[in-house]
């Protein structure tokens, strides 16, 4: 399986655990981008395979470029929720033959702790 969760897991949480140190609440819903390898083409289906999964999906985004694409949920970033997307999204990768890249959150409107 080329989108091994075991991979891309460590990381988030180590990430996951910095934002919290920042003041992050990461039980609330935030907008997690996720992003995927390969055709574009499969953007709506692996959106309406996050719906069907339980996910509250806002959009699909294509890119710039046809060989990528990212679907947008509304979800909270706390290493149980965002590991379990992280396993989804790369079963749903492997089935649409696609890679996962992994994900992101806009963290440019939050006050930090330390920020006046």
């Amino acid at each position: 399986m080329r989108n091994e969760p075991a991979r891309k897991i460590p990381r988030t949480l180590q990430l996951i655990e910095q934002l919290e140190k920042d003041g992050v609440d990461t039980s609330e819903d935030h907008e997690v981008e996720h992003f995927f390898v390969g055709s574009a083409d499969h953007a709506t289906a692996v959106a309406e395979l996050f719906g069907e999964g339980g996910y509250t999906v806002s959009k699909a985004l294509n890119s710039q470029s046809e060989q990528d694409f990212s679907v947008l949920l509304s979800q909270p970033i706390d290493g149980k929720t965002i590991t379990r997307s992280i396993i989804d999204a790369c079963q749903i990768a492997e089935a649409r033959d696609l890679g996962y890249d992994g994900w992101d959150v806009d963290v440019s409107r939050w006050k930090l702790k330390g920020e006046g």
